[in-house]
């Protein structure tokens, strides 16, 4: 896979490229679940406005993403 894109992202999209052996909703689940269980990213993302129902996530959102939990 080339250089990971900041970009704003799908949240299904996004959550395939960190769980890419799982079917699209199950990608999902444990995205956002991994979202909500690392406690400082999960305040990162407060901040800048993430309600954790998000079908979009902002460029902004994306780079808070890689700083915690590196690359998809």
């Amino acid at each position: 896979m080339g250089k990971f894109q900041i970009k704003d992202y799908n949240f299904g999209e996004l959550a395939q490229l960190y769980y890419p052996d799982r079917m699209k909703h199950n990608a999902v689940q444990l995205f956002r679940r991994e979202l909500v269980q690392t406690s400082a990213l999960c305040k990162a993302l407060q901040a800048l406005d993430y309600k954790g129902n998000e079908r979009v996530l902002t460029r902004s959102q994306v780079r808070v993403i890689v700083q915690h939990l590196d690359d998809p």
